[in-house]
């Protein structure tokens, strides 16, 4: 709830961006109840625990299409008594494409919408043809919280020196470089170990020195500042003919920076010892849920936690 709270805030600011640029060119503005219902659902089809849980879910429901997260959003917010309209559902729809029935033992997760959802799905194809700029708006801000609040939350289940250590560390720059070259958007850039490097001590300088000060007015200035210079970094393509179609996106210099930080993340905690025998727990958890189940239903409720 708290991380929905939090892109709302940031889809908020930037809507009031994109509106400016709108009325700019005499453009209907977006609409922020829409903003609001799609923010507020964007994750309502996430299980606890996250994408550790999203992962363990798959695996045991392969043989039933698997489990998705942002499908089982769509499944939940067209249901019937929803009244959801179009543009709500295609703010939220990430993936266009309908998840299979049936998939091989050894396939991974597959992104998409549940077969069960291909009706409404398809009524919001015909009639949006590609993205939708609530879309964008709803990824770029749900990015950004992810980028930035998450450090937040792991300073706070660390400690401001063990974070500072593992920043200052030698490898880190490697790590870093390594999980941003593996993305193919950012696989051709020339002189890219360089400004990456350059791009990691500025985060340090600009953010992550007043962030790590242990003083609540700092952080709070920090995390306030960071967010506001990557909306005042965007670039808007609006559409006059179709202003529904209008696009937003970082430039590459703020691009690199977000995935700079969404890096340190997956490397200080996502793989940390710590993390990885908690993952190992939620799925053993996951995988005894439906023999839970049954013995609820037959036995008597028992406990799956011990």
């Amino acid at each position: 709830m708290i991380h929905s709270l939090e892109v709302n805030e940031i889809a908020e600011i930037i809507t009031e961006r994109v509106n400016n640029h709108l009325l700019k060119n005499d453009l209907p503005t977006i609409d922020l109840n829409l903003i609001h219902a799609a923010t507020f659902a964007h994750d309502i089809g996430h299980p606890p625990f996250g994408h550790s849980a999203e992962r363990s879910l798959d695996n045991i429901m392969k043989c039933f299409g698997g489990f998705e997260s942002n499908a089982q959003t769509i499944r939940i917010v067209t249901e019937e008594s929803h009244n959801v309209t179009l543009r709500t559902v295609a703010a939220l729809l990430k993936h266009k494409n309908v998840i299979p029935l049936k998939r091989e033992e050894e396939a991974n997760l597959i992104k998409g919408y549940y077969q069960e959802s291909s009706i409404f799905v398809n009524k919001i194809l015909q009639t949006y043809n590609q993205p939708v700029i609530e879309e964008y708006i709803i990824e770029l801000a749900d990015d950004i919280s992810n980028a930035i609040y998450d450090i937040k939350d792991m300073v706070g289940f660390f400690s401001r020196n063990q974070f500072a250590n593992i920043l200052n560390s030698n490898t880190i720059l490697s790590l870093i470089l390594e999980g941003i070259t593996s993305n193919p958007n950012y696989k051709n850039i020339d002189n890219l170990e360089r400004i990456i490097n350059c791009l990691f001590n500025e985060i340090k300088d600009n953010f992550l020195e007043d962030f790590l000060s242990g003083q609540i007015s700092r952080e709070r200035y920090a995390l306030n500042k960071i967010v506001i210079e990557f909306i005042d970094s965007l670039e808007f393509y609006i559409n006059p003919a179709k202003p529904y179609y209008s696009k937003i996106q970082l430039p590459l210099h703020s691009s690199l920076k977000l995935a700079i930080l969404i890096q340190i993340t997956k490397i200080c905690f996502l793989k940390n010892d710590i993390n990885l025998k908690f993952e190992i727990r939620i799925d053993d958890y996951i995988k005894r849920i439906p023999e839970s189940v049954t013995k609820h239903l037959y036995n008597g409720c028992k406990p799956l936690i011990r």
